[in-house]
C-alpha cells in the first residue's frame, strides 16, 4: 500500500515538476507539438501503453503469478517512463495524459495482487478501463494541436491514433 501511494505521489509530482519545462518554446502549437511528438516517441509510447495494457489484461486472466508479476512490472516501468516526458506543449493534453498515466499506473500496481484477490481484478479493470480512455483522449487532443494524426508526423509514431487500439483488448 505505501508503494502505491509513493508511486502516484512521484507520477503526480514529476508532471507538475515537468510543467515548467515546456514553456521555452516557440512557434505555432502544432510546431511546437509536432517537435514534442517527434523528440517523445510519443507514438511508440502510446502503442506501448495500449500494448501493455494488452498483455496485463491477458495475463491476469489465465497467467501464471510469475507471469503476472512480470508482465506487471514491465507495465509499471513502462507507465512510469511514458509519464516522465510530460508536459507536452499543450496543457490540456498534459492533463489528460497525466490522468491517463496515473491511472494505468495504479492498475500496474493493482495487477500484483490480482492472483490473490477477486476484488483486485474488478479494481484492475476499472483502472485501466479508465487509464486508456484518458489516453485516448490526450492522444486525441495532441493529433488535434497537430492538426493530423500521428502517422503523418513522422519518427515512432506509425500506427498510433486516438483511436487505434485503445481498448487493450488485442495485444
Amino acid at each position: 500500500m505505501r508503494l502505491r501511494a509513493a508511486v502516484a505521489f512521484a507520477l503526480v509530482a514529476s508532471a507538475l515538476l515537468a510543467g515548467c519545462a515546456g514553456a521555452d518554446q516557440s512557434g505555432t502549437p502544432a510546431e511546437q507539438m509536432t517537435t514534442w511528438v517527434e523528440g517523445t516517441s510519443f507514438g511508440l509510447t502510446v502503442r506501448t501503453m495500449q500494448q501493455d495494457a494488452a498483455r496485463a489484461a491477458t495475463v491476469v486472466s489465465r497467467g501464471t503469478p510469475a507471469e503476472v508479476r512480470t508482465a506487471c512490472g514491465v507495465y509499471l516501468v513502462d507507465v512510469e517512463q511514458a509519464n516522465s516526458v510530460l508536459p507536452t506543449p499543450d496543457s490540456q493534453a498534459s492533463a489528460l495524459l497525466a490522468q491517463a498515466y496515473g491511472s494505468l499506473g495504479a492498475a500496474a500496481h493493482t495487477c500484483y495482487a490480482v492472483p490473490s484477490s477477486s476484488t483486485a481484478r474488478a479494481t484492475f479493470a476499472k483502472q485501466q478501463a479508465s487509464g486508456l480512455a484518458s489516453l485516448s483522449e490526450g492522444t486525441a487532443r495532441v493529433e488535434a494541436v497537430l492538426g493530423k494524426p500521428l502517422s503523418k508526423v513522422g519518427g515512432n509514431t506509425e500506427g498510433a491514433s486516438s483511436a487505434g487500439g485503445a481498448t487493450g483488448a488485442t495485444p
